[in-house]
């Protein structure tokens, strides 16, 4: 594990000299152009001029732990691509701890060889058609969608003077992230929204579930899903009766959780009828999908108009054990375990029922067709 906060300490080191270098370079241009002599302002000039520092500093202990947060002050807007990203390759016993003793053949490992693995991962993306898109603005075909971070942080946890935890976050972020999720270690909720109507379509469907769709097309369902463990395979056959567990450690599948509620209303006169899933399936219908059928999905707050605004809670961190970060804006604690972690927040992230069943085709990332499907 210190090989990783080795590295991520060379990439904090390394940001913050060119944000030094940017600052004193900044400087260097004002006072060179600066021909003005300085002279005091009164209270009543001082009342009227108000401002926010480039970088701040906070400090706080939680649970033990010395905290210290370095705010940067910026907007970022990219369109970045990234071939793999893979973070926290090593042995790990199954929703445990690591084991770097172990040579990676012992029974009870997860599968997964990393904590986070994603290959073409992306950032953005480019427009395929002239209109209005999830940001509300105007874009020709052609043109970047960028990904928006806003107000990024680096946050250390020392616990009796030694570094235990590490994260990289935002404040708020907005756009289209795309990726095949092969790993996933964190959080990761999904809102399923949709309208009855479309339980008519819905796979391996009962009889009453079309009936329903067909009554009631206008009432709402919903079901909020999460990292969970993949159904068996039997013989080829996808075993449905199986799997559905919260798994928030190298998942590879994701969908309702065993026992959760997926919700058919308001209904007239009746309100709400929840349904309960059991293992990977609704009554027949399958409640469990592999991440990488999910090529792209918008990420922020979801309007009415289908317009997202920017929302908070993103963070990677890594930990030398399990601990808990506390969010800068909402102060909500998110309790990590060790390893790499990565943080999407509640309501982030909607599908409707077809994208859920069949998931998400990928978005155009690239102006070069290289026959990878990124263009």
């Amino acid at each position: 594990m210190s090989t990783y906060f080795s590295s991520i300490k060379d990439e904090i080191h390394t940001l913050g000299k060119l944000i030094a270098g940017c600052i004193y370079a900044k400087t260097v241009l004002f006072v060179e152009n600066c021909y003005s002599d300085m002279t005091p302002l009164q209270d009543e000039e001082l009342s009227e001029i108000s401002g926010q520092a480039f970088v701040t500093l906070d400090q706080e202990t939680v649970l033990g732990k010395e905290m210290t947060r370095v705010n940067i002050g910026m907007e970022l807007k990219t369109q970045l691509n990234v071939e793999e990203l893979k973070l926290g390759e090593y042995p790990r016993w199954e929703n445990g701890e690591a084991c770097f003793e172990c040579d990676g053949t012992e029974p009870g490992l997860e599968k997964q060889g990393a904590d986070l693995w994603v290959k073409n991962m992306s950032f953005g993306a480019i427009a395929e058609t002239s209109g209005r898109k999830m940001d509300g603005r105007y874009y020709r075909a052609g043109e970047i969608i960028p990904f928006e971070f806003y107000d990024p942080y680096i946050e250390i946890a020392k616990e009796d003077d030694e570094l235990v935890g590490m994260r990289i976050g935002f404040h708020q972020a907005r756009g289209i992230f795309s990726g095949d999720i092969l790993s996933f270690t964190g959080q990761l909720p999904v809102q399923i929204k949709d309208n009855a109507y479309a339980l008519i379509d819905a796979p391996n469907r009962p009889w009453w579930f079309a009936l329903a769709g067909a009554l009631l097309p206008f009432t709402p369902v919903e079901g909020q899903a999460h990292p969970i463990t993949a159904p068996n395979v039997v013989d080829g056959e996808v075993d449905y009766e199986s799997g559905g567990q919260p798994d928030p450690v190298r998942a590879t599948h994701i969908g309702l959780p065993s026992g959760s509620n997926f919700t058919l209303g308001p209904i007239p006169f009746i309100g709400d009828i929840d349904f309960a899933t059991t293992d990977c399936n609704l009554h027949g219908v399958p409640t469990c999908f592999p991440m990488t059928q999910f090529k792209s999905m918008e990420v922020g707050e979801k309007q009415k108009n289908g317009t997202f605004l920017p929302t908070g809670g993103f963070f990677l961190s890594m930990q030398k054990k399990a601990m808990e970060w506390i969010e800068p804006v909402s102060q909500q604690r998110v309790s990590t375990p060790s390893g790499v972690f990565f943080s999407v927040p509640v309501g982030s992230v909607e599908f409707n029922l077809e994208q859920s069943f069949h998931g998400t085709p990928r978005r155009r990332v690239e102006y070069i067709d290289r026959g990878v499907g990124l263009f």
